[in-house]
């Protein structure tokens, strides 16, 4: 979320009085003054403290909208609004549910596996722009007809073209314990990328499953998701997705004229 929308609730202020506190250095994120408005905050993980260099209320985090899910994305489920019937949204319970919740990248309509849902687009960019080089694993269950390439791993290493001339960012691609599962971590989310990454080695995916989202891991949650199922996460969850996040989201000084 925005530094100065989470500043601007935080204070019961408006945007422009919460960007002069911002531009005034009267605002520090896990204890370093951060000027730039647009800096990206983890409300339920940073630090956030108005030292008072603009005078107004003092800012309370109880008062900041936010909202983060966990989900066990179930096969058949999609990654749209819930305009439609087979939304991901729909399995969200009544009492978590909200018209701004959206998730938080895509998954196909017939993979399944760890996603997360958010009323913070900012957080949502953090987690999956290929910039921000947040890892994501899947295991893929491939078809016995059609045998990976010996070359696979290699490839996709360096970094596989794509019969469209899209060029994918390097990546780890790991066999698994059976003969026909492979485990592919990357930190792109391209349309339909890891099916495309292994059909560009020779393979056809029959199964696809997220396991991990950063240093979140669909096998490690306490309490465990079922696949459709949704839960708010734990204070322990909410640290791992911290500590995947960027560093440098929220920049202590602004950028040099020219730079």
């Amino acid at each position: 979320m925005r530094l100065d929308q989470v500043i601007s609730q935080g204070c019961g202020c408006s945007i422009k009085a919460a960007r002069d506190r911002i531009g005034g250095g009267g605002v520090s994120v896990n204890a370093v003054v951060c000027l730039e408005v647009s800096s990206q905050v983890f409300v339920v993980a940073d630090a956030v403290a108005v030292n008072g260099a603009v005078a107004g209320p003092p800012f309370d985090a109880r008062r900041v909208f936010f909202r983060l899910l966990l989900m066990h994305k179930a096969r058949g489920a999609v990654c749209e609004s819930a305009a439609r019937a087979d939304s991901v949204l729909h399995a969200v319970p009544p009492e978590l549910a909200h018209r701004h919740l959206a998730p938080v990248g895509r998954l196909d309509k017939d993979t399944t596996g760890l996603l997360l849902l958010t009323t913070d687009g900012g957080l949502s960019s953090l987690l999956t722009h290929p910039s921000c080089c947040v890892p994501k694993r899947y295991t893929a269950t491939l078809s016995a007809h059609r045998a990976l390439e010996a070359d696979a791993v290699q490839r996709i290493a360096t970094g596989i073209g794509l019969a469209d001339g899209m060029v994918c960012a390097p990546a780890r691609l790991e066999l698994g314990a059976e003969a026909n599962v492979v485990h592919l971590t990357l930190s792109e989310g391209k349309n339909h990328q890891v099916k495309r990454m292994l059909g560009a080695c020779g393979a056809a995916v029959e199964q696809l499953k997220r396991e991990t989202l950063g240093a979140l891991r669909l096998a490690e949650l306490t309490p465990p998701l079922a696949e459709g199922e949704v839960r708010a996460p734990t204070a322990g969850e909410i640290q791992l997705i911290a500590a995947s996040l960027p560093a440098e989201r929220c920049r202590a000084k602004r950028p040099a004229k020219g730079t």
